[in-house]
């Protein structure tokens, strides 16, 4: 869609965007659209099951579907969880309208059904073959607020035991600065200076450790569930809870710039950035558009695509956004390395997550970016100083992960110039090297003319932004004098390209 800078941003939506910015997933899709067999949990206001974008997206729990209603058919100790279970009001069927629609946007962003011929894409909504990834609704939130600190930890077990693998959460409480204070409890005081009498979150936390927990890994391709959280709307120097606890990713929030957006929290506790779109009176496309619901209590402002019902179609920002960009791409990595027959720990996964990102510090040792502020009601100039080295490693790259997780290096490349790659860091630069790449690569990356090598390096010249990989094949151990003589071993080796507008001096290594 040209409405989704998100997933692919030619830089034309606003003066402010920039060509590339974006979280490098339409290249990432020739590997993977996605695996039914990744369930990822959505915690928030349900999903809605009905959308036309997500009901072949969502989680089905057969047992129920075909089950008596107000029996507990699978023995689970919830009736009727067809699709997910309610834990703001146990015991009640899950209850898509509330509020703005937020869990059915940010699911969307997840896994709306990709190449239906309607609506929006998804990051790892497959490929229009009932191949995207499955969307659990675990419900922590009503028209009577959040769940309670028991009920919340419900939905972790819940998650835990009925097969998730990747908890999506764009949720997060404040003015918690430590995990002791998040887990026990205790008072901090608020930015008008009163004193703000913070509740336990034992239970959650407990609950939490339990989804984490190896012994209960829901995927053959991840010894550990992943839980990702969303770093907080507050402006805050500070990840909101749970999201800073150990062993989760939380997550910052960019603009289509790759700029933070003002509103984003920033510093300790967080892990990553991703597009998290922002409000502009001038301009809504620098929002993020996502599935909606018509069923919503309090809509958003919407938009019809393909003459559906106006609000199945919303715009949001917020790292509420950002959030589920990460957790796609985490669906990805999973249905990849199964793809692949490769298991990962939960410390490898995240870590090759966490390193295979695009610099975004680079431009934020000075200067400012316009930015709407909405209780001012006026653009302000904000200054980036304040996030230098505070939104996290850098900015979510799907098709950077998707490489470290099939081992293959990864080498940036500035569009319109030549680049020179130094084989010394991959493989013998002597080597009498065939340089080869395949269609889809060559066109990706813009390329007029076949990748040389020359005088130890490869030459490549990109003209478009795009990703591809390049093979050089070679053998070893030739008889260089006779035709029929002893034979040689044939190898070879794989490097990644991406091209960008913009690359750092050191080929975007961290």
């Amino acid at each position: 869609s040209i409405y989704q800078w998100n997933l692919v941003n030619d830089g034309t939506i606003d003066d402010m965007a920039v060509a590339g910015a974006d979280i490098g997933v339409k290249d990432a899709w020739r590997l993977t659209g996605g695996d039914p067999s990744v369930i990822v949990a959505v915690f928030d206001i349900a999903v809605d099951y009905y959308h036309p974008d997500l009901e072949n997206a969502v989680w089905r729990n057969e047992a129920e579907i075909s089950g008596t209603k107000g029996v507990d058919d699978d023995n689970n100790g919830y009736k009727d969880d067809k699709y997910g279970a309610n834990f703001a009001s146990i015991g009640m069927p899950i209850k898509y309208g509330v509020g703005s629609g937020h869990g059915t946007h940010v699911g969307g962003i997840v896994a709306a059904t990709n190449n239906n011929g309607i609506g929006v894409s998804s990051v790892a909504g497959g490929t229009g073959n009932g191949d995207g990834v499955r969307l659990m609704s675990c419900q922590i939130v009503d028209d009577r607020g959040a769940a309670n600190d028991s009920n919340e930890a419900a939905a972790y077990i819940y998650a835990a035991d009925n097969g998730a693998c990747i908890a999506q959460c764009s949720y997060g409480i404040r003015y918690r600065t430590s995990d002791e204070m998040y887990i026990n409890g205790g008072t901090a005081m608020d930015e008008e200076g009163k004193i703000q009498h913070l509740d336990k979150c034992s239970l959650t936390y407990a609950a939490i450790q339990y989804f984490l927990d190896p012994e209960n890994s829901n995927h053959p391709a991840l010894e550990g569930n992943v839980a990702i959280y969303s770093a907080g709307n507050y402006d805050d120097p500070y990840s909101l809870y749970p999201g800073a606890l150990p062993n989760v990713i939380s997550v910052t929030a960019l603009g289509c710039d790759n700029l933070p957006v003002g509103y984003t929290n920033y510093g300790p506790g967080c892990n990553i950035a991703a597009p998290g779109g922002e409000y502009n009176p001038d301009n809504k496309k620098m929002l993020i558009l996502s599935t909606g619901t018509s069923e919503a209590t309090s809509p958003t402002e919407g938009l019809e695509i393909g003459g559906l019902k106006q609000k199945s179609y919303i715009y949001m920002y917020g790292t509420s956004m950002a959030c589920p960009h990460v957790s796609g791409v985490a669906a990805l990595g999973v249905s990849y390395a199964h793809k692949l027959g490769k298991k990962l720990s939960r410390e490898e996964f995240l870590s090759l997550m966490l390193t295979s990102v695009n610099d975004i510090d680079q431009h934020l040792t000075s200067g400012t970016r316009k930015f709407y502020d909405i209780e001012k009601k006026s653009f302000i100039d904000l200054p980036l100083n304040k996030y230098y080295g505070k939104m996290g490693t850098g900015a979510l790259d799907a098709w950077k992960f998707l490489m470290a997780i099939e081992g293959t290096p990864t080498v940036m490349a500035q569009v319109g110039k030549t680049t020179r790659i130094d084989l010394s860091r991959y493989c013998s630069p002597s080597g009498k090297y065939k340089v080869s790449i395949d269609e889809a690569s060559y066109s990706s990356l813009g390329l007029t003319s076949d990748p040389v090598i020359n005088g130890g390096y490869l030459e490549v010249n990109c003209m478009a932004i795009g990703a591809g990989k390049i093979v050089l094949s070679s053998s070893v151990g030739k008889d260089p004098d006779t035709e029929d003589g002893i034979g040689g071993m044939a190898y070879s080796r794989e490097i990644s390209i991406i091209s960008r507008p913009f690359a750092t001096d050191n080929g975007g290594w961290l």
